[in-house]
């Protein structure tokens, strides 16, 4: 079972010093668990849709996430958190940090998006650190609901990393002028 503390102090330890941070979620949710990764970034904005932090960035990347590097590049981050469903081998709903370099192709993922080619381009653009994590996906039917344990893995990340934004108000509320 994953515990919300393990996931806390992975994604703290992670962002430890971020300034600016950029989630990007990955996926579809019209296929199950593939959705894993825009459930996230939803789940964030609604915890942060009446508040506003400057250093925050949450993009919906969908099927398309190339469509956001512009918006992520401009916003200049200096940490990019990555969430997609994989096939990693690895219990339904288990977390597993993938070095994005390793990624070669839709061995990985449910789609085929360049992500490795787009994870490069913005890390050589805005000089972020990018750390990609996959959630082992249980199923990829079409029109079906997320199943239990990836929900659960999605909703503990997007909690984990609500109360670490939260804690670190400060950071992310106050920023210099670039």
């Amino acid at each position: 079972m994953i515990l919300y503390k393990d996931i806390f102090n992975i994604l703290n330890k992670k962002i430890e010093n971020t300034r600016r941070l950029a989630v990007l979620g990955v996926g579809s949710d019209l296929r199950a668990d593939d959705g894993a990764g825009i459930h996230i970034t939803g789940l964030l904005s609604k915890a942060f849709e009446c508040e506003n932090f400057p250093g925050l960035l949450l993009c919906h990347g969908g099927n398309a996430p190339e469509n956001y590097t512009g918006i992520i590049k401009n916003f200049n981050p200096d940490h990019i958190l990555v969430f997609d469903a994989a096939n990693l081998g690895i219990i339904p709903g288990k977390i597993k940090e993938i070095d994005y370099l390793c990624i070669n192709g839709p061995s990985f993922f449910s789609h085929m998006l360049p992500l490795r080619l787009m994870l490069d381009y913005l890390a050589y653009e805005t000089g972020a650190q990018v750390t990609f994590f996959g959630i082992q996906y249980e199923s990829l039917e079409f029109d079906q609901k997320m199943t239990p344990a990836v929900m659960r893995s999605a909703g503990l990340i997007a909690e984990a990393l609500e109360n670490i934004i939260k804690e670190k108000r400060n950071i992310f509320l106050f920023l210099e002028e670039i």
